[in-house]
């Protein structure tokens, strides 16, 4: 799933589960919102507090993101404009996508 220019509008993580909502999409294909849970997660404090430093109305997007194999599950990595990297592991991967009008459309 292409995340570039993604804006992260809620970040939650509660002990194994980080949630997050995005706005994804450009004018030509069309935007939706993308809402993701990912179980059995490993956040460092620094990536969390880089996630949460991201969400609306803060002024950061997504420039890249990449998802590899990790000892026991998976590693996410999130390049964020202009702040850094956010990285967390996790076991498991649940995704909703919602198509809305626009990127302003943050529900």
């Amino acid at each position: 799933m292409d995340l570039h220019d993604a804006w992260i509008t809620a970040v939650q993580f509660e002990t194994g589960r980080l949630h997050m909502r995005l706005i994804r999409g450009d004018l030509q294909r069309g935007y939706a919102s993308v809402s993701t849970t990912f179980t059995g997660a490993r956040v460092s404090k620094e990536s969390l507090q880089l996630l949460e430093k991201a969400v609306k109305p803060s002024k950061s997007e997504v420039l890249a993101s990449e998802l590899d194999k990790a000892k026991g599950g998976f590693a996410f990595r999130m390049l964020l404009w202009p702040s850094g990297e956010a990285r967390w592991v996790f076991s498991r991967v649940n995704f909703q996508l919602k198509g809305v009008s626009g990127r302003s459309e943050c529900d």
